[in-house]
C-alpha cells in the first residue's frame, strides 16, 4: 500500500504496510493511506518510524526485552485498525474513545499482554482470551513501566481489575 510520509511540510512517496498506532502526541511523521477503489481512506495516523519499522510513538521504551512497539509485531490494522480485535472487545464490554496502542508483550515470553491507553485509561488485553483489565494502580504510564521493569516488582505488581462484558437479562 502507497503511504506518504510528511515531515516539515515536505512529502515523500514510500511502499510500506499502515498499520493503525495512532497516537495523540505529536509524532515525528504522519502517516496516511491515500483513497483507492478497493480501500476506504485511513484517517491521519501518527506513529513514528525507527530503523525503517513502523513503531508506535511513546515517550518511553519498552520495559524489557520482552516487550514490543512494533506495529506489525502488535498485529497491526488486524488487531488496531477500524473493526479489528481491539474494536470489538470494546464495543462488546461498551467502551469507546481514542485508543493508543503502547507495548505488547512477546507471547513466547509468558501471556501475549498488549499495553494501550484508551481515552487517558491504561488497559491490558491478553490476546489469547480477549481479557480486558484497567490498570488501577499505578496510574501513570512512567511507574506502570517502572513497576514491570523493576526485578522486585514486575508485571504481577500491577493491579487492574477485570472490565467485564455487560450482562444481558436475554441471555
Amino acid at each position: 500500500m502507497a503511504i506518504m510520509l510528511g515531515q516539515n511540510n515536505s512529502l515523500h512517496e514510500a511502499s510500506l504496510s499502515v498499520y493503525d498506532c495512532a497516537s495523540p502526541l505529536s509524532s515525528t511523521f504522519t502517516i496516511s493511506s491515500r483513497p483507492s477503489s478497493t480501500a476506504s481512506s485511513i484517517a491521519l495516523r501518527r506513529a513514528q518510524i525507527e530503523n525503517g519499522v513502523l513503531v508506535t510513538k511513546c515517550d518511553y521504551n519498552p520495559p524489557t526485552e520482552e516487550w514490543t512497539n512494533n506495529c506489525q509485531e502488535m498485529d497491526g490494522d488486524e488487531h488496531w485498525g477500524e473493526g479489528g480485535k481491539l474494536s470489538e472487545v470494546l464495543e462488546s464490554r461498551g467502551l469507546s474513545g481514542k485508543i493508543k496502542p503502547l507495548f505488547a508483550l512477546d507471547a513466547e515470553s509468558g501471556e501475549p499482554y498488549t499495553l494501550f491507553e484508551l481515552s487517558g485509561t491504561i488497559h491490558f488485553i491478553n490476546a489469547a482470551d480477549d481479557s480486558l483489565e484497567r490498570v488501577t494502580y499505578p496510574q501513570e504510564l512512567a511507574e506502570i513501566l517502572g513497576t514491570i521493569t523493576d526485578p522486585d516488582s514486575g508485571l504481577a505488581d500491577v493491579s487492574t481489575t477485570t472490565v467485564q462484558e455487560p450482562y444481558s437479562l436475554d441471555e
